[in-house]
């Protein structure tokens, strides 16, 4: 009498998925295994009644496989779960224009130069000749110059 025709036992029970990789991994070892849902949302794992010893030596033995199937039939449902991403509309993509850090930096270079100025004038004042009101003054007028050139635009 071969093993397909005699009945087969529970083996244990498991949750679905890894009473799959148990089936599976004691396939792989020659075990013909089989898995019946039961009625409370837990899977039966069945073996031939003769082959049930060496079916519990086997899966003993190769756990770590089990947990690899597992591990690979989760990855495996997250990848057929997760969506397709949505088609790339050119006017809402934001890598479309230059990078927001330097759009910031190029609204901000009239700051720059309001500061920047000012330092200038005060290193190079020891080396200027002349009155220090007239140069105080010139410094004001650049600085207002780039205020209402900045607010005009």
């Amino acid at each position: 009498m071969s093993s397909r025709q005699q009945p087969h036992v529970a083996l244990t029970t498991f949750d679905d998925r890894t009473a799959r990789a148990v089936v599976v991994v004691l396939r792989r070892a020659g075990v013909d295994a089989s898995s019946v849902a039961g009625p409370d949302g837990e899977t039966d794992v069945t073996v031939p009644e003769p082959d049930r010893d060496r079916a519990m030596q086997v899966l003993g033995s190769r756990m770590e496989e089990v947990a690899q199937a597992v591990a690979a039939g989760d990855v495996e449902e997250q990848r057929r779960a997760r969506p397709a991403p949505p088609p790339r509309d050119a006017e809402d993509d934001v890598h479309a224009g230059p990078p927001l850090v330097m759009e910031r930096f190029r609204r901000m270079r009239y700051l720059a130069v309001i500061l920047m100025v000012p330092l200038l004038v005060v290193t190079l004042a020891p080396t200027i000749r002349g009155n220090v009101r007239v140069v105080v003054a010139l410094v004001l007028m650049g600085v207002a110059a780039a205020v209402v050139l900045r607010r005009r635009r």
